[in-house]
């Protein structure tokens, strides 16, 4: 059985609407609230990936990936470093799945 894609896509969506991705080209306003999604499947056009990217090929299912964001909302984050989250995830043939994690900083 042919394995079905694993473009890796990113993008951000409204919390009052977590289903609805934002288009690339929407400008995220500073102090806004915003989610951050993550699928792997086939191409969403509404990525803000510039150049999709396939997971490697033969990654084991139950691989951890680790998704790391680096927020830029602290004031002076230039001198101190971007405050970092992170999230592990499982690939899974079906989908992924969130991994339990200690927070970033603990």
């Amino acid at each position: 059985m042919p394995l079905s894609p694993a473009v890796v896509n990113t993008g951000f969506a409204l919390p009052r609407s977590p289903a609805t991705p934002l288009s690339p080209d929407y400008a995220l306003a500073t102090g806004g609230r915003y989610l951050f999604w993550l699928d792997i499947g086939r191409l969403v056009a509404e990525s803000i990936e510039r150049t999709p990217m396939m997971l490697p090929p033969g990654l084991p299912t139950g691989a951890v990936l680790t998704v790391a964001l680096f927020l830029c909302a602290r004031r002076n984050w230039h001198r101190s470093g971007p405050c970092r989250r992170a999230a592990h995830v499982a690939y899974e043939r079906n989908g992924l799945r969130v991994v339990p994690t200690v927070p970033c900083g603990q």
